[in-house]
């Protein structure tokens, strides 16, 4: 991470295949705990791009369970 904004931006876009493969609840669960560690005190935007077979929608929710929204 390049640390040159007090605002973070993530995207994804699938793991395993492009725009179709879902994240699991662990993946997301370290990426969260990254973002605490590396962005303290930063606004953070992230965008699900694996939008095939409505992966996206899911792993959104999913994420916003893990950091409490």
């Amino acid at each position: 991470m390049i640390a040159n904004s007090p605002v973070l931006y993530y995207r994804f876009h699938g793991k395993e295949q492009l725009y179709a493969s879902r994240y699991s609840k662990e993946q997301l669960q370290s990426f969260a705990a990254s973002v605490n560690e590396e962005g303290a005190g930063n606004q953070a935007y992230v965008f699900f791009n694996n939008d095939i077979n409505t992966s996206a929608i899911y792993n959104a929710k999913e994420l916003q369970e893990i950091i409490g929204l």
